[in-house]
């Protein structure tokens, strides 16, 4: 397959155009993939403006499906997910919007089904080192303290 090459503006927004509909892109993504098309900085911006008003590109709509993919499916908490968009450079008012659509019913259920399915993986652990692990995998998950700790008392 031959490589994509973009010479000027227009073939770069087709090119991106065509690599946004696919699938929901970020910006910086697109920017890297513009420039190794051969795209300079000044006018992969100038095609990401384009896609911005085209509505190929949004960095809300990104951000808001990124939040329900990372919780349903890989069962982040709202501190991995936050993480996860900033390593994206997607801007702190669009992470606060996505993570405003979260339910709060919904993010207690999966956090407290993880707490169970932990507690039973380490049933043959004892009781000090048992809720430490539990804690430090909660943690990992990108959970709140708070919240795993009112899990870990409603379970006693």
């Amino acid at each position: 397959m031959a490589e994509k090459r973009a010479e000027t503006i227009k073939q770069g927004f087709d090119l991106a155009a065509d690599y946004c509909s696919r699938e929901e892109r970020y910006q910086k993504q697109v920017e890297a993939k513009l420039i190794a098309w051969g795209l300079g900085y000044e006018q992969s911006q100038q095609v990401i403006a384009e896609l911005i008003t085209s509505n190929y590109l949004s960095e809300e709509r990104y951000a808001k499906l990124f939040v329900v993919s990372k919780l349903r499916q890989n069962k982040w908490g709202r501190i991995k997910i936050r993480n996860g968009l900033k390593e994206k450079y997607i801007s702190e008012q669009c992470i606060r919007r996505a993570l405003d659509e979260i339910e709060d019913l919904e993010y207690r259920n999966i956090c407290c089904s993880l707490c169970k399915r932990k507690l039973q993986e380490l049933n043959s652990e004892t009781s000090p080192l048992k809720e430490q692990k539990l804690y430090r995998y909660m943690f990992a998950k990108g959970f709140e303290f708070d919240l795993v700790k009112s899990i870990v008392k409603s379970e006693d």
